[in-house]
């Protein structure tokens, strides 16, 4: 049994848009206030905000996205 849902439409209709290098790098940096601080994205897609922080998690439902 498969419980990974597969997504049979394009990554713009199913609302994946990616965050450039850059942006990411700057969202972290003003969301991330002490280093101990933890950084979870519900919808991490390639991981572009999860490399910027140590302390980081991520989920992706769609498998080919991560």
């Amino acid at each position: 049994m498969n419980f990974v849902p597969s997504l049979a439409v394009s990554g713009k209709a199913a609302g994946q848009f990616f965050t450039p290098e850059s942006v990411a790098r700057s969202l972290v940096q003003w969301v991330v206030r002490n280093p101990g601080d933890g950084l979870i994205d519900p919808s991490c897609g390639d991981g572009a905000l999860l490399t910027h922080h140590p302390l980081s998690r991520g989920i992706e439902q769609d498998p080919y996205s991560a």
